[in-house]
């Protein structure tokens, strides 16, 4: 490994951060709606997943402080909010929240990429800040599609 100062490294792996979250966005964005349609592997509701274990971490309490990128990507969907009773809402916000969920996940893949140019224990490091940044927000979109699912199925069968 070259000796390069560790600013530089630094603002290496901070510019990568910045590209690979921007870029999982960007292409997570213009992937056409219909694709969540389907509820793939990735998106289906697991056995342990109820309303109680993620109350138990007070999901509700915590999720309101974070971010909601919605309103800054150009054709985003704000996810803070919820805006309206229709079932064609309930359910584009149910598809958004899988498209959310990708784009975090997707985001977490290029973590070992960091092992290229920094040594084992700072690439641990960018592990370890992939997960830590992009796993509360993946909470967020599973717990939230439970509840959305739930409202949905109401707002369906009332119709």
């Amino acid at each position: 490994m070259m000796n390069v100062s560790p600013v530089f490294i630094t603002c290496i792996n901070i510019s990568a951060w910045l590209f690979f979250h921007m870029a999982a966005s960007y292409v997570c964005g213009i992937i056409p709606i219909t694709f969540f349609e389907k509820d793939y592997l990735i998106f289906k509701r697991m056995k342990w997943e109820t309303d109680d274990k993620y109350k138990k971490v007070w999901i509700h309490k915590w999720k309101i402080l974070l971010p909601d990128a919605g309103k800054v990507m150009k054709q985003g969907f704000y996810k803070k909010t919820w805006e309206s009773r229709s079932a064609e809402y309930t359910v584009r916000f149910l598809m958004e929240t899988k498209r959310a969920e990708l784009t975090h996940w997707m985001s977490i893949c290029p973590a070992f990429l960091f092992f290229l140019w920094n040594s084992p224990s700072v690439g641990w490091v960018m592990v370890c800040y992939a997960c830590v940044v992009n796993i509360p927000f993946i909470i967020i979109q599973r717990y939230n599609r439970i509840r959305i699912a739930r409202i949905s199925q109401r707002l369906l069968t009332s119709e």
